[in-house]
């Protein structure tokens, strides 16, 4: 599903949408933008700092607008601005979302692209709080049923 990409230009060449991980600018606090740059459609989110793993608004919102490129054919690359893992945790949401993976097959994929990736605390309770969410969406489809 994912591979490593350490060459921005190569990687960005190859996808037609963007989700980017940045610290709010002072003028950019917080909000979501959704533009697009040479020729690429991209999504843009700002958390408090690195260390900050998206909330659920946010990942909810990116894992819609990666859903509609690869409706209409495309790849989206996934990048933030450090080494913090806020791509990695947006991709183990979109395993756990997309493909029914639980949190350790998910960390366990990425893993095996990226070997030293390391997710934090709060990381890992981002992760556990989007599960829970799937699991009551889940029980509530269910129960319409």
């Amino acid at each position: 599903f994912f591979t490593a990409m350490n060459d921005v230009k190569t990687a960005t060449t190859d996808c037609s949408s963007v989700v980017l991980f940045n610290i709010p600018c002072q003028h950019h606090c917080y909000r979501e933008h959704r533009w697009m740059r040479n020729g690429r459609l991209h999504l843009e989110f700002h958390t408090p700092n690195s260390k900050t793993p998206p909330n659920m608004a946010q990942i909810s919102l990116a894992l819609e607008f990666i859903e509609e490129t690869f409706d209409n054919g495309g790849k989206t690359f996934i990048r933030t601005y450090s080494k913090a893992c806020r791509s990695a945790t947006l991709m183990a949401c979109y395993l756990m979302s997309n493909h029914d993976y639980s949190i350790k097959q998910a960390i366990r994929n990425l893993k095996e692209i990226q070997p030293n990736l390391q997710f934090s605390e709060p990381q890992m309770k981002c992760l556990k709080d989007f599960n829970t969410m799937l699991m009551r969406r889940g029980s509530s489809d269910e129960d319409d049923s």
